[in-house]
């Protein structure tokens, strides 16, 4: 991993891309089991035409066999019941090894039959290796096909050695196929032959095991986006979370310098509020009361900052651009004074106890970023611009007044909102600033309304600004 240490996720998620593949694996140890059974029932009823030619010591070894291996995929099947949810790594090659083991000892009753041990060279039985050499690659491991394979050529080349050491097995220097005399050259190159399978099957069980790998990963990185998804999106509106996802890079520790628009809102008088009420009905208020903001603020297009008591700070332009910022934050503004209307109404709060709230805006210079620890970061923006958006919040009750916007702000929404120009004043740490006080209209949603469509005729030469400064950032 280049060096780095593993993450959580990182972790779990390989834990459960290996469990996956050992439940296929355990999987294609079932699959073999039934082919197991269909194959010993189909050689005990295959013995009956070919009884009264064999010699009776020939049919009783076959007899055994056949029934040991009923018994033996009897006893497999009740094994695997019992360990249905576990996963054995040894069962694959003492499975394997019995199989071959059993097919191989096919040789004894053949030795023991009118042909004597050429009929196990020159029968059909020895192809039967074909087939259960490729059975390994159900396992879905690439070793268990090596295994297969090598066992594979080392019983049937050990029988080989052995008829010819004996004697059972005449041997002739040229090749003679359908003969009593076996040349070994040939016969160990058909012992190759039929052991490669094994080989073959296991690349493919790699190859599909790689897939497998390939497609769990695939899945849980969905996964882990869907919930990165879930998370962004308590904080940014949908299309930046998006934006986000695409390019994680642009959040990673440090800051970037650039122009945004700043809102900062309070519960007014909550103190009182809150301290006539249970904590209880204080959190739930709270709950229902930011649950209605913030959707406010991610519907037009800003990105939540965070929550500060009963107050809330969001901004407009950052972690990326986005057109008409100053009008999306008075807009948002209108919408939230409106929508505390009804949150009063619903609540049942008389009109002493009635919920207001106070916004400051402000558009300038901030640097945004994450900021903190290698531990623990926090998106966020700092700066003069953000630091006056709270002061305008606070003017509003010296003021009398709902929303306090800046001179920047002002220009950018004059020509559609209502303001009164306030006498300038000088916040802490900052020059005299100009104020100005956005009315709040009886009937806010056609307000709302025109200024949703004025951003909509204003979008697109506002995206063009955007493309150009993400060009000019990227560029630098």
């Amino acid at each position: 991993m280049n060096g780095e240490r593993p993450t959580a996720f990182s972790i779990v998620h390989q834990a459960a891309v290996t469990d996956n593949l050992q439940r296929q694996e355990m999987r294609g140890e079932r699959l073999v089991n039934h082919i197991r059974l269909v194959f010993s029932i189909i050689g005990l009823v295959g013995m009956v035409p070919s009884w009264q030619y064999n010699t009776t010591l020939a049919n009783l070894i076959f007899i055994i066999q056949g029934l040991f291996w009923l018994v033996y995929c009897l006893v497999l099947y009740l094994y695997l019941a019992l360990v249905r949810d576990g996963y054995r790594p040894w069962l694959k090659y003492a499975t394997i090894t019995l199989d071959l083991v059993l097919m191989a000892s096919v040789s004894a009753a053949t030795a023991v039959n009118h042909s004597g041990i050429l009929e196990y060279f020159r029968s059909a039985w020895l192809y039967f290796f074909v087939y259960w050499t490729l059975f390994a690659g159900f396992r879905f491991t690439l070793r268990s096909g090596l295994y297969a394979a090598a066992l594979s050529f080392v019983l049937n080349t050990a029988i080989l050695w052995f008829g010819v050491a004996t004697g059972r097995l005449e041997t002739t220097a040229i090749a003679d196929v359908h003969g009593a005399a076996i040349n070994v050259v040939d016969q160990v190159i058909v012992i190759v032959f039929i052991s490669a399978p094994g080989l073959v099957s296991g690349i493919i069980a790699s190859m599909g095991r790689t897939l497998v790998r390939r497609t769990e990963e695939e899945t849980l990185q969905r996964s882990r986006l869907e919930k990165e998804k879930g998370r962004l999106r308590r904080y940014l509106s949908r299309d930046l979370v998006d934006m986000v996802l695409e390019d994680p890079d642009r959040l990673e520790m440090g800051g970037t310098r650039r122009t945004a628009t700043i809102m900062f809102t309070n519960v007014r008088n909550f103190t009182p509020f809150s301290e006539k009420r249970q904590p209880e009905e204080v959190v739930s208020f709270l709950n229902l009361y930011f649950t209605r903001m913030v959707s406010i603020v991610f519907r037009t297009g800003g990105t939540l900052d965070k929550y500060m008591g009963d107050g809330l700070l969001a901004e407009y332009g950052v972690p990326f651009p986005v057109a008409c910022a100053p009008l999306r934050a008075v807009t948002a503004a209108l919408e939230m004074h409106h929508a505390l209307r009804d949150f009063n109404e619903s609540a049942g709060l008389t009109e002493l106890s009635q919920v207001q709230i106070g916004v400051g805006i402000t558009t300038g210079p901030v640097v945004a970023g994450n900021i903190g620890s290698l531990e623990r970061m926090e998106y966020t923006c700092i700066g003069h611009t953000v630091n006056a958006a709270a002061r305008l919040e606070k003017l509003n009750r010296e003021f009398g007044t709902n929303i306090l916007i800046c001179e920047r702000t002002y220009e950018a929404v004059k020509d559609l909102v209502s303001a009164q120009r306030l006498p300038p004043m000088k916040l802490k740490g900052q020059s005299s600033m100009a104020l100005f006080a956005v009315e709040v209209p009886d009937d806010v949603p056609s307000l709302v309304a025109r200024l949703t469509a004025a951003m909509s005729e204003r979008g697109e030469a506002g995206e063009c600004a955007i493309r150009d400064a993400r060009a000019e950032e990227e560029s630098v």
